[in-house]
């Protein structure tokens, strides 16, 4: 459930106030944008200033005004009405997550008849540097390198990125180091199928290999 005017960021100390006057007309051009964006992207076509993807690039340099929670609750409600049944009955189920960040994350899956959405959520952010609250600018918490070692188990082996788009396991470069995983997120194509990979025995994902593309995580199950 969603207050009224609350679809952009909202910092208020109390539960906001549905009687206060709401900036539509912003809404809807942004919410327009998005659309734009996200049907170049799925196209598969690229625009001038912007490379691929161009919705999550475009977020990513606006995250300060809102509009990446906007395009969240947009997306998430999008996904809702191709799934209803699922939303309305599937079966929760918390996901093991292993790493240095395990603390860090919230994951889970809702399961209804072979399909399946994953949840994954970051917390506890403020304190993953040094620098972090500091006078000296922005800390972006999720290019920490611990990200591409923390480990979520994953129900399933293909998964796309509702939010983001991400590169497919058999175009992972050589090495696991951190310079290699933001290439990948970087370069990643929307719409792509997300790969698990083999991490002691089960299908699991980096953690780095979602947040990176978005803030949070929202997959669907690929059945191709």
């Amino acid at each position: 459930d969603l207050y009224q005017g609350c679809e952009l960021w909202d910092f208020s100390l109390v539960d906001p106030d549905n009687r206060r006057p709401v900036d539509f007309e912003r809404r809807r051009h942004w919410l327009s944008e998005l659309d734009s964006l996200a049907a170049i992207d799925d196209a598969g076509e690229t625009a001038e200033g912007l490379p691929q993807p161009l919705r999550s690039q475009a977020l990513d340099n606006t995250l300060s005004d809102g509009r990446a929670k906007l395009s969240l609750i947009r997306r998430a409600l999008l996904l809702r009405e191709q799934m209803p049944d699922l939303f309305a009955h599937g079966e929760y189920s918390p996901l093991t997550v292993e790493g240095p960040h395990a603390h860090r994350l919230c994951a889970f899956s809702r399961s209804h008849q072979g399909q399946s959405v994953v949840v994954i959520a970051p917390r506890l952010l403020a304190g993953l540097s040094e620098l972090a609250g500091s006078s000296i600018g922005y800390i972006d918490p999720l290019q920490d390198p611990g990200w591409d070692e923390t480990w979520i188990s994953i129900p399933a082996a293909r998964l796309d990125d509702v939010l983001g788009g991400s590169v497919s396991g058999t175009e992972r470069g050589a090495g696991s180091d951190s310079e290699n995983s933001r290439k990948r997120s970087t370069d990643a194509k929307p719409g792509q199928p997300l790969e698990t990979e083999q991490h002691e025995g089960r299908q699991a994902l980096r953690a780095s290999r979602v947040l990176r593309r978005f803030p949070v995580g929202l997959l669907k199950t690929n059945a191709r």
